[in-house]
């Protein structure tokens, strides 16, 4: 990832495809498998980030990320001729400053020469489906976040393509989770190490791939998907806005459900910030270090609101930033990182309260985080709940496995069994304790976020008044 400028992050979208190639000869050596083994293939995919493409499907500019918040202006734009609780009716997403209609929006006002160039206006998905088949295609988890579909009806919509200038043709194609999208091309497959030919099928949004690796899959499943951000997301079986809580809506990959998710944008990516930090050029301090200089007593502690890309929840607060309070001339860098993880797992159970969920089936979490100890420690404390790990830690490649598996025709994504569980960690002696630094960490930033509206509405009441 690369920032080129504040409120920036773009990649370049041929590091997905070398580590795709990558992983897939690694998965062939490791397993010892012959590359005919292989039945099919379907990815777990991030959503929102925009991947402009030329005729000849080659990137017109580095992809605009997810995380990149630059879309300020043509937020304000857009809302001159729809309101942001239409576009959340419609696509199921909230309108931040970010996601692919913003971003289209500033490439057109900003880069028009790349605009004119481009021929479709993809994502992740669908770039990596067409590097893979020649056919640019994604699911309706994924399209939705693009904020160009209604995720109801699974189809672009008309009046959100207008206001970027897009039809149909410019975007990719919607096609259901599991079902085949093509075969593997000889440059592909020479690319990855398979055959010519093997089955490609649709895969999904990375949470609902999360969602089907861990069984989730009825209505009142809740789990934690852990990466670059934390997902806090509850399984429904039927589309249940929750606009004032920033719930975001999605079909499931597994027909006829739905998901209600809300995210902590900047969850895996604060530690990640911390090791960043504290290497300052040279090699990133590694996890097992991490882990054994953690300290157990976390009363002492800063405390760390982690936004660093704005605040959802409790309110939505795009000039929200994080913040270190607390630090005293004794603390070392592993109380910070400590302080860190702990503010990643108190804003996720501050948006877990906004669910009506049944505590009488596990939290599961899955993700990085699942690997953890010492978060997964900290998470059952602070819910004061028992919380589940799954076996493979990798659930959104467990969920993209069964896919495959079902475009081909070898797996019922409806009759699947429950995964392998892991280990469950109970509340240990620390819950109360931590429960109460929770609670100070809600009254803290509760506060702190009423002074950033406090200042913006000067701002604006001074910007009106000049």
């Amino acid at each position: 990832m690369s920032h080129p400028w504040p409120h920036r992050a773009e990649q370049d979208p041929e590091q997905w495809w070398s580590a795709l190639a990558r992983a897939t000869r690694h998965v062939l050596r490791s397993s010892g498998r012959h590359p005919g083994d292989v039945a099919a293939l379907a990815l777990s995919t991030q959503g929102g980030t925009l991947v402009p493409v030329d005729d000849r499907g080659t990137p017109t500019r580095p992809a605009i990320l997810w995380t990149d918040t630059r879309c300020g202006s043509e937020r304000e734009l857009l809302a001159e001729s729809m309101d942001e609780r239409s576009v959340y009716d419609t696509t199921g997403w909230l309108l931040g400053t970010n996601l692919n209609l913003l971003q289209t929006l500033w490439l057109r006002r900003n880069e028009p020469d790349t605009f004119r160039r481009t021929r479709r206006f993809l994502s992740v998905p669908d770039y990596m489906a067409m590097r893979l088949t020649g056919r640019p295609a994604l699911d309706v988890s994924n399209a939705g976040v693009n904020q160009f579909a209604n995720f109801r009806q699974g189809a672009w919509d008309p009046a959100l393509m207008e206001l970027a200038g897009l039809s149909d043709a410019d975007l990719g194609e919607i096609l259901p989770a599991g079902s085949l999208v093509g075969s593997l091309t000889t440059v592909a497959a020479d690319a990855l190490g398979l055959p010519p030919g093997t089955p490609i099928v649709n895969g999904g949004h990375d949470q609902y791939c999360v969602a089907l690796g861990t069984g989730a899959r009825r209505a009142g499943d809740t789990f934690i998907g852990s990466g670059t951000a934390w997902v806090v997301a509850v399984v429904t079986d039927s589309p249940q806005p929750d606009f004032a809580n920033s719930h975001c809506l999605s079909q499931h990959v597994v027909p006829g459900r739905f998901g209600a998710l809300t995210s902590l944008e900047s969850g895996g990516e604060s530690l990640e910030w911390w090791r960043r930090l504290v290497a300052r050029g040279s090699d990133l301090p590694k996890w097992d270090e991490l882990a054994a200089r953690l300290p157990e007593d976390t009363d002492h502690l800063p405390v760390y609101l982690p936004f660093l890309h704005g605040c959802t929840y409790p309110e939505t607060s795009l000039g929200a930033r994080g913040v270190l309070w607390g630090v005293e001339a004794g603390h070392d860098s592993y109380d910070v990182a400590a302080a860190v993880m702990a503010g990643v797992v108190f804003q996720t159970a501050w948006m877990m309260e906004s669910f009506q969920r049944d505590h009488d089936r596990p939290l599961v979490l899955a993700g990085g985080a699942a690997r953890s100890r010492y978060w997964t420690q900290l998470l059952a404390d602070v819910v004061g709940a028992p919380v589940r790990t799954v076996a493979e830690p990798d659930a959104g490649a467990m969920g993209a496995a069964l896919l495959a598996g079902s475009g081909v025709g070898l797996v019922d994504v409806e009759a699947v069994g429950t995964p392998a569980l892991g280990d469950q960690i109970e509340p240990s002696s620390l819950s109360g304790s931590r429960v109460e630094r929770f609670e100070n960490y809600k009254r803290l930033a509760t506060s702190l976020l009423g002074v950033v509206a406090s200042d913006l509405g000067r701002r604006m009441t001074s910007a009106s008044s000049t």
